[in-house]
């Protein structure tokens, strides 16, 4: 996985700030006016579960803001954020106008607090010379050339468009690279979102909770879903004979068991031509078997392998508490409640994507946060779990 996705990057890295060749990301894009949470826009049981936390000035996409999309009790709107995950997002959270509309030229979005230089050069522990960047702030890139090190200007307005108030920055483009890569700020004028991902899941390998599939077991599943042969082929579960028939090549499954397997088609769009590699994904739920309807609970691991490639990469839980279910409604491996958990799961997670856009797409797929009433009041959905990331 990390060696495929680093070819990917590689190539988009040579281009990143020639943003003049690219599509603006920001012309069409609303923003979200606070931090908020993110609901799948599909039911998880009888429930669109929070699926993700999302950054003040986060840009969002495909909105209709004169037909809001979901009513319980709330209103919300459905949205694709700039890491491609369809949600349903509260409407006052979500900005009126666009975000050119809102911010003009500026083209630096801090998702997340920063300190910056008020100088070309500072003494990054003394405060008197640090200008502090506010998370939801936005601010103009001016590429200088200082002695061969390559440096932006950073040009914010802490008043509005019709009385402007300028503040001034400095930062080296290696810094603010590492800041884009971390998801602490987001480049508008790139595409966005970055990925368009599909998935689709097997319908003859997956297990059901308990059910353990034996190597050399047979079975016939008369004709095979594309989805299911590839998965096959990647994770070499079985071997495939005529009619569908299977025969199992190892073990898997078992007591307080699930395995399922997804196969995801990722097309990068900011790379012409597009590129598109398939993932596939195996993971392995844990379910309570005591009741009469066994139920997924937790998520202990999950396994994805690049099918060109066939790097391989495994993801762990993190030390996510595992008795949220109560709070969070559905099974889950990370449970992100607040910024903190966001920026340090996404420090984790875009270092082993190496790609901060596909980390956000896959943080959703496997993170529930605990509902809007516990997350304060519920310590361990205030839990310490991502702890130990990289300083920003």
């Amino acid at each position: 996985m990390k060696q495929a996705i680093y070819t990917l990057i590689l190539m988009a890295a040579l281009s990143l700030f020639s943003v003049s060749v690219l599509a603006n990301g920001a012309d069409n894009a609303h923003v979200t006016l606070v931090e908020t949470f993110g609901l799948a826009t599909k039911k998880e049981g009888d429930k669109y579960r929070i699926i993700t936390f999302i950054p003040r000035t986060f840009l969002l996409f495909d909105i209709d803001k004169e037909e809001p999309d979901l009513k319980v009790g709330k209103q919300y709107l459905a949205a694709t954020t700039q890491d491609g995950v369809r949600v349903f997002l509260l409407e006052r959270a979500v900005s009126k106008g666009p975000f050119k509309t809102v911010f003009g030229d500026q083209d630096i979005i801090f998702n997340k607090s920063h300190s910056v230089c008020f100088s070309i050069q500072c003494d990054q522990q003394d405060d008197d010379q640090l200008l502090k960047i506010n998370a939801g702030e936005v601010f103009k890139a001016e590429e200088l050339n200082i002695a061969g090190t390559e440096v932006y200007r950073l040009v914010g307005n802490r008043g509005n468009r019709n009385s402007v108030d300028e503040v001034t920055g400095y930062i080296s483009k290696d810094q603010l690279e590492k800041l884009n890569h971390k998801s602490v700020v987001t480049y508008a004028t790139l595409r966005h979102p970055r990925y368009g991902l599909t998935s689709s899941e097997a319908k003859a390998i997956n297990t059901s909770c308990g059910q353990k599939i034996e190597r050399d077991e047979r079975k016939n599943f008369g004709t095979l879903s594309e989805a299911d042969k590839a998965l096959i082929s990647a994770f070499g579960v079985a071997a495939i004979g005529g009619g569908g028939n299977l025969q199992f090549k190892r073990s898997y499954g078992g007591e307080s068991k699930e395995v399922v397997y997804k196969v995801y088609d990722v097309v990068d769009r900011r790379i012409e031509p597009n590129i598109q590699t398939t993932y596939a994904a195996q993971i392995v739920y844990r379910c309570d078997e005591s009741d009469i309807f066994a139920k997924r609970t937790f998520i202990e691991s999950l396994a994805i392998i690049n099918t060109t490639t066939n790097s391989t990469h495994t993801f762990k839980p993190e030390g996510t508490p595992e008795n949220l279910l109560e709070y969070t409604g559905a099974p889950y491996m990370y449970s992100v409640n607040n910024s903190r958990h966001y920026f340090q799961i996404m420090d984790k997670l875009s270092e082993q994507f190496e790609s901060r856009a596909l980390a956000g797409y896959f943080l959703a797929g496997f993170n529930r946060s605990c509902k809007g009433k516990y997350r304060k009041r519920e310590e361990s959905c205030q839990h310490s779990a991502y702890e130990g990331s990289s300083n920003n």
